[in-house]
């Protein structure tokens, strides 16, 4: 039988989301940027 393992969603803090939207409408960094120093994706912050 083969198993899978199931991969748990990262969770967010309000803390943490807001931080990254204050950044993201700033626009002082691109969207590239901020996706690789918050490692997300840039589905998560557009």
């Amino acid at each position: 039988m083969n198993e899978t393992k199931k991969v748990s969603r990262r969770k967010y803090t309000a803390e943490f989301t807001a931080e990254v939207a204050l950044e993201a409408m700033q626009e002082n960094q691109t969207l590239s940027e901020l996706c690789s120093k918050y490692q997300l994706n840039p589905n998560r912050i557009s």
